[in-house]
């Protein structure tokens, strides 16, 4: 048994992680064992084909042995999107079938709708209702917010807090099905950040090894403002990885001369509310279709224009 997050003791936090009400993205609280791969990371069995991997994301026995191979690697391309690279985990045609689970309620229902509305005018990942792909995604709602990374070859399941998920936690997660990974496990950030190891907990600490084979690289030119702080897939400074929560676990560097809105101090907010060009371009270089963020008139609210609107 895996300690549980106390979500009441999270919940009374500052709302500092982003502008939803709380971001409680977890998965499968309080089940499974601890288990550490053959390249050391320890990660959270649930069964024989289901592993929890930075809190939120699921990944497959055949995704656990391409790990190891990835964080063994040595890839030293610079990247300012992180986004599994294999080809057979992307989605056909930039499509996802998806079904609805019947024990979503309406609230989650158009929480979940919008989230899909956000990655189909943002990007051009296109979501249709199954019919009979194997292939396919249903939406669940459960005991945290998870998804698979990427497509596994089977039915996956996207889940939704039953009483705490958001539209932004399901944007997130979206981002996983998608491809893609969290961004403060970018190779690159030591360049931006100090990751506190002191202030996580033993079980944790290993979710902030850096990945590297596995990311994409791409620049979106004058919106490539170095690292992806108010990326959708970028936990904030303030997380359920902490022993103390009201301490960070990462701060930024006092060199670092980002002077992002997300920015207060030496410390940031995370927002779920819409893709940044970082998202934007790594997903579009994943799936080979072109993007220019200068161009893009759907791109509100970017890192240079200041936070969403909450």
């Amino acid at each position: 048994m895996v300690e549980s997050i106390d979500v009441n003791t999270y919940q009374s936090q500052p709302k500092l992680y982003s502008y939803d009400e709380l971001m409680y993205e977890v998965a499968f609280p309080s089940q499974g064992e601890l288990v550490e791969i053959e390249n050391g990371l320890t990660l959270r069995k649930i069964d024989e084909n289901c592993y929890v991997y930075g809190l939120d994301m699921l990944l497959t026995k055949e995704q656990i042995e391409d790990l190891n191979d990835i964080i063994n690697s040595s890839y030293q391309n610079q990247t300012r999107g992180t986004i599994v690279t294999q080809t057979k985990y992307n989605w056909p045609n930039k499509t996802i079938p998806y079904t609805f689970n019947s024990n979503l309620t309406t609230a989650h229902r158009n929480m979940i709708n919008h989230a899909i509305d956000v990655w189909r005018t943002q990007t051009q990942i296109k979501f249709v209702p199954r019919t009979n792909q194997r292939d396919y995604v249903e939406f669940i709602a459960g005991d945290g917010n998870s998804s698979y990374v990427g497509r596994i070859g089977r039915k996956q399941e996207i889940t939704i807090h039953k009483t705490l998920g958001t539209a932004g936690n399901m944007i997130h997660e979206i981002g996983h099905a998608v491809g893609m990974l969290h961004e403060h496990q970018n190779f690159v950030r030591d360049n931006a950040i100090i990751v506190h190891e002191n202030n996580i907990k033993a079980a944790f600490v290993g979710q902030f090894k850096k990945i590297t084979g596995n990311q994409h690289v791409h620049n979106s030119g004058i919106y490539d403002m170095g690292y992806p702080f108010s990326s959708i897939m970028m936990y904030p400074s303030l997380n359920s990885f902490a022993i103390d929560i009201t301490q960070p676990t990462m701060t930024i560097k006092p060199s670092y001369l980002w002077g992002g809105s997300y920015r207060t101090g030496d410390i940031w907010i995370s927002q779920r509310k819409f893709l940044t060009a970082s998202d934007r371009a790594v997903v579009a270089l994943k799936y080979e279709y072109p993007y220019d963020a200068a161009t893009d008139t759907s791109l509100k609210h970017e890192i240079i224009h200041g936070p969403p609107t909450p």
